[in-house]
């Protein structure tokens, strides 16, 4: 067969299993008081000791950010932003509005304010933060309140009209933590901090208001649970605070499972956990860690828990939100302490290296960001602050980032006369401008060259004279970003090397009681896609041996390169075992 082959690329693939039920690792051959009571006074009074210097160094320049909206007459706000259909941000605060019982507003990207809803004891005291709902409105709980003093669950309309679907009532829960979590169903999820047992509940709440107990977390936790993060498997995930502190998992019928030890949430601020693309879970802890300063930690979902970040006071301190996942892949921050004055917002790799973005640098513009913060549609970061601002009530605020590359443009092989196409992706805020380089000259439009100036530049009938290096300039108001070099090849020939090829390494394993259908992937344990660009609509052979030494080459695949040269395949490799690749095509004519 060989004979009659023209082999064009051969590269090594060798996959290697740690640990088939835990994490995987794969290679290429390239203390507080125990009563709820005086923590739910702590989170409408807002009150906390200022033990740190607000003189602490920053590790590295930053932003101030920018205020959006200054609150008066004790609004606190303290819970994370929503993002609405219409582009504005929802949000909550815990003291203000009606005989200071807490009030919802929207604020525009620009900081347009305004106030929609206002609680009044029997609907709710003290709200928590929104989620948006399949049907456009939006859903939250209050800590306090309702007919029995025990918070409630309501429902607001985009106008602000406030609906009350549900009371707390100590039997079926009491003093609701965290946010709401929306399922496919319409449901919605959440927990209590205590209730008839003391160590509060997991419930479902449907959009009419049936309130269902799932679940009572038993006095042997000695510990109270915060909010709810949906897992990849349909089971919710989450930590407890205020004593022995403790990662979980709940099913929808309520069975409740202990992951892991935790340590240093002893608040219920930094309590949730946000899921990451890997399928681990990521959170902080408010205290603890090598400086009793706060943490950042991984666990998976069978409970191996590794600290990532250890905050030290320069690189922020108390970590009292939850993190945000951006579309880069990077989660998102704050701590309450630390940095300059009192507070910063920051970046973090799934690895742990943080990069502080912003620093809260004197009362007047806010400090004390409780609520993380939210990735807004244009890119930008939005949050709120406690306390501060020209009302010392807490601001609105916002982080605009500078341009960054989430995807590079990627080398080309093309034939005489067919069409390359180099694409870039940045995130940062918008908009963006583009400027194309080749070999690190501006480009124009004209000829067979269109978009220079944009995110996607197209070299239509292309000859030997286009091939070169090609870059591309991402710039914003707050600073630029040159991607990395793609070069491109013009190929002489119809049938000439296939020079260009991506792995991606897949892996789900299957725990008891998971079904393939509840995770992204449909293919139990790992598999390897290739994806390849040769000559558009040319027919090539993969192959695959097993050494180079005494293996015979095994046909994996015959596919046709579609209309843009590119064709993928997809090999179940078993665990621990090594292949070799190569791709053939009969010879140029």
């Amino acid at each position: 067969l060989l004979s009659h082959l023209h082999t064009i690329y051969l590269f090594c693939l060798r996959l290697e299993r740690k640990n088939m039920s835990g994490t995987s690792a794969f290679h290429l051959a390239r203390t507080v008081s125990k009563s709820p009571v005086p923590l739910i006074k702590f989170i409408v009074s807002a009150v906390l000791l200022n033990f740190l210097s607000p003189n602490e160094a920053a590790l590295a320049q930053s932003l101030q950010p920018r205020v959006l909206h200054n609150f008066s007459g004790q609004a606190n706000p303290m819970a994370p932003l929503v993002e609405g259909p219409d582009g504005c941000f929802y949000g909550t605060t815990v003291g203000g509005g009606s005989g200071g019982r807490g009030a919802v507003f929207k604020v525009t990207p620009d900081g347009a304010f305004t106030t929609l809803a206002v609680f009044t004891l029997y609907d709710g005291k003290s709200p928590n933060g929104l989620v948006l709902g399949s049907d456009g409105n939006f859903y939250g709980t209050t800590i306090q309140g309702g007919s029995s003093g025990f918070g409630t669950v309501f429902r607001m309309a985009p106008d602000g009209a406030l609906t009350t679907l549900a009371h707390f009532n100590n039997a079926n829960g009491a003093f609701p933590a965290g946010r709401l979590v929306p399922y496919r169903h319409g449901e919605f999820y959440g927990t209590t901090v205590t209730g008839t047992n003391y160590n509060g509940t997991v419930f479902k709440v449907t959009k009419n208001g049936t309130l269902t107990t799932l679940a009572n977390f038993p006095s042997a936790y000695e510990s109270f649970p915060g909010g709810l993060t949906l897992g990849q498997d349909g089971s919710f995930y989450g930590t407890t605070y205020g004593g022995w502190e403790k990662a979980f998992r709940v099913t929808r019928r309520g069975k409740l499972t202990t992951l892991a030890n935790l340590a240093g949430i002893s608040y219920p601020y930094a309590t949730g956990l946000t899921l990451c693309n890997d399928g681990n879970f990521y959170g902080t802890t408010f205290e603890g860690g090598c400086h009793r300063l706060g943490t950042v930690f991984r666990v998976t979902r069978h409970g191996a828990v590794t600290t990532l970040v250890n905050f030290n006071g320069r690189n922020g301190a108390l970590p009292a939100g939850g993190l945000t996942l951006g579309s880069d892949g990077n989660f998102y921050g704050t701590t309450i302490y630390g940095g300059t004055f009192e507070g910063t917002v920051f970046k973090m790799t799934t690895d742990g290296k943080l990069t502080t973005l912003a620093n809260f640098t004197d009362r007047l513009h806010g400090v004390r960001p409780y609520g993380g913060v939210t990735v807004g549609d244009n890119g930008s970061l939005y949050g709120t602050t406690i306390t501060g601002g020209s009302g010392d009530s807490g601001i609105i605020f916002r982080v605009d980032l500078p341009p960054s590359i989430l995807s590079q443009p990627a080398s080309r092989f093309k034939g005489r006369g067919a069409t390359a196409t180099f694409i870039v992706a940045a995130t940062g805020t918008k908009p963006f401008s583009y400027q194309w380089l080749k070999n690190g000259r501006k480009m124009v439009d004209g000829c067979n060259v269109r978009g220079a100036n944009s995110n996607t530049l197209v070299l239509a009938n292309v000859e030997t004279s286009d091939g070169g290096n090609f870059a591309v300039v991402v710039t914003n108001h707050w600073g630029s970003v040159t991607s990395d070099v793609a070069v491109l090849t013009v190929l002489e020939g119809g049938h000439s090397m296939v020079a260009s090829w991506q792995v991606d390494v897949y892996d789900r394993s299957l725990a008891a009681g998971d079904s393939r259908a509840s995770g992204p992937a449909a293919v139990a344990g790992p598999h390897i896609k290739l994806t390849f660009e040769g000559v558009p609509n040319s027919q090539y052979l993969v192959q695959y041996a097993t050494n180079l030494t005494s293996s015979p080459w095994f046909n994996l695949s015959t596919n046709s390169a579609s209309a843009d040269g590119t064709w993928m395949v997809v090999d179940p490799i078993v665990a621990g075992e090594q292949r070799f690749y190569r791709v053939a095509s009969p010879p140029a004519p």
